[in-house]
């Protein structure tokens, strides 16, 4: 496989390659998500059947054969003999241009790194700096990790650009592009305290924040919109506080087992009462769940749940944009790429370093 060579777009020199590729990254809170399923004679069982039956090579065999009807037929995961390493170890590396789009990964403190999946370059930011994507400053990781009465705020490159006391009755929630913000309690007020001074009153105290921004309960309980009020999802029931919600992709936002595309439309939804989605295609078609036990990861295909083996998925997973590919996480370094339509593994791509997948988004989002 060719290696890229080594210069600013390798994420501080490192070289990049697909089994030791430079990865690491961010965000200030992370969430595990795990997988599991059935491994039988070297047949990956669903519970719609098995996905199996060639032994070829992985990605020569990509396309499957048909049936006498013309339909696809299932396809071979892994060569039955030797170890589970065996298996993994003889899978092939996955290349740049494989892959489109850009992954992005969270580490160890704070560091954001993002992988160009066509090219293999890296975009980071350093680990002692938590920072949003597109910001210009954040704070300390001493300070995060503290909670103190006093943040510093610093620059990308650790500057101290000012202090900035918490104030008297309310809690830091956290970094916003913009500035700090703070809530009184977690459903009450929310204001916005700007870099270099000056302050605004958010709709309420925010439930998360995207690339685009942060995101708040509307004020009729069943919607979720932006910092201007515009609706991103919508649900017939009150939306919980605690409701797991997730922006990620091409604009899309996960709302408990709901897929929600731009303009707040409904994309798709999984049947699964304890389920939460953690990934899908832009079309929403492809939605990758995680249950609720955090034992087991799904792949929802128009509709249709299949398994992914624990086996492969230890971890977590994303869908590429165009609902082709799943990658999933078999442990801190090592990413399993998989068929979306078959759940057949396709290739492997190794970290250098441990690190967590966050989002996989096409290069037009930004």
């Amino acid at each position: 496989m060719r290696r890229p060579p080594d210069g600013p777009g390798s994420g501080g020199g490192g070289a990049v390659r697909s089994s030791r590729m430079r990865s690491r990254n961010v965000r200030v809170v992370l969430a595990g998500l795990a997988g599991a399923a059935v491994l039988a004679g070297g047949t990956y069982l669903t519970r719609n059947g098995p996905v199996g039956g060639s032994t070829g090579s992985p990605r020569d065999d990509a396309a499957g054969s048909t049936t006498a009807a013309g339909d696809a037929a299932p396809t071979a995961s892994l060569p039955a003999l030797g170890t589970l390493s065996d298996r993994l170890a003889r899978l092939p590396e996955v290349a740049p241009g494989d892959l489109a789009g850009l992954l992005d990964f969270g580490g160890s403190g704070c560091e954001q790194v993002t992988l160009d999946l066509t090219t293999f370059d890296l975009t980071s930011t350093p680990r002692d700096v938590c920072a949003v994507p597109g910001g210009r400053f954040g704070v300390r990781l001493r300070d995060v990790r503290r909670s103190p009465n006093e943040l510093g705020v610093v620059d990308l490159a650790g500057r101290p650009a000012e202090t900035v006391a918490v104030p008297a009755g309310w809690d830091w929630w956290g970094v916003a592009r913009d500035g700090l913000v703070f809530c009184k309690g977690s459903g009450g007020a929310g204001r916005l305290r700007r870099y270099g001074g000056g302050s605004s009153v958010l709709p309420s105290c925010p439930l998360t924040q995207g690339r685009d921004g942060l995101l708040f309960l509307g004020r009729d309980g069943h919607s979720i919109v932006d910092a201007a009020g515009r609706r991103r999802a919508a649900q017939r029931d009150r939306i919980s506080r605690f409701a797991s919600v997730r922006p990620f992709g091409d604009g899309l936002l996960a709302l408990d087992r709901d897929v929600f595309g731009p303009g707040g439309r409904r994309l798709a939804s999984v049947g699964d009462p304890d389920a939460s989605v953690v990934g899908a295609s832009r079309d929403g078609r492809v939605v990758l769940v995680a249950e609720a036990a955090g034992t087991k990861l799904l792949v929802y295909r128009d509709g249709t749940p299949h398994d992914i083996d624990q086996a492969l998925a230890t971890r977590g997973g994303l869908v590429s944009p165009d609902g082709t590919r799943v990658l999933v996480q078999r442990d801190a370094r090592l990413l399993i790429e998989l068929d979306a339509a078959t759940l057949r593994p396709l290739g492997r791509l190794l970290l250098d370093r441990r690190g967590e997948l966050l989002d996989w988004r096409s290069r037009a989002s930004g």
